[in-house]
């Protein structure tokens, strides 16, 4: 397929380092291809993570660049880049922070805008100035979101503002790759034969 005809889709990465969220993704990436699909994935985090390579293997565009704290030119830098890149759909995996991309994102035209939740407690030590900006761009993300995902019930509920926001949530329980557990298949007498010798060998 056309490069041009391939939708562009952008995450807000929290880093390309390997941990749950940039794992996730990577898996994510290789399940969709990039036929139909022109992954971009931006990671506020300036060092070049371990997972860099494989991301690039399963199609993806790499771009490091700080958003900032409520920066104008960062954000515009931002804006700049989702316009070149015609990105049509943004995904925000860095909880509340993702709030100023998805603001910028709607300024810049993306009609589809996801925020992620997949966390449940914040992960810097809270004062209270960054309360504070935490409650601000919660605002943000959900005024600027066209839906709001999570992996937890717990950390969808523990993210909704105060405030009444219209904006669509759904639960997406974490998959697990089958066939990274598949045994010669037996028979269920085979199985029960060979799991009660094995408790028989418990001491």
């Amino acid at each position: 397929m056309q490069k041009n005809l391939r939708k562009s889709i952008l995450f807000i990465m929290p880093s390309l380092s390997a941990g749950g969220t940039e794992n996730y993704v990577l898996r994510f990436l290789k399940h969709a291809g990039s036929d139909n699909y022109r992954w971009h994935l931006l990671s506020p985090d300036q060092v070049r993570g371990d997972l860099h390579d494989l991301f690039e293997a399963a199609g993806a565009t790499i771009h490091y660049q700080s958003i900032g704290y409520l920066n104008p030119l960062k954000l515009f830098q931002l804006y700049r880049l989702i316009r070149k890149e015609r990105i049509k759909t943004i995904c925000t995996f860095t909880g509340n922070f993702g709030g100023l991309a998805l603001a910028v994102a709607r300024t810049a035209g993306v009609k589809s805008r996801i925020g992620w939740y997949r966390a449940t407690e914040p992960a810097y030590r809270p004062t209270f100035l960054r309360k504070i900006y935490d409650k601000l761009v919660n605002r943000l993300l959900w005024s600027n979101a066209t839906y709001v995902l999570s992996n937890s019930k717990v950390a969808l509920e523990r993210n909704q503002p105060q405030i009444a926001i219209n904006c669509p949530t759904q639960v997406i329980d974490n998959g697990v790759d089958a066939s990274l557990f598949k045994i010669d298949e037996i028979s269920k007498d085979q199985a029960k034969r060979h799991l009660k010798a094995a408790a028989d060998t418990v001491q």
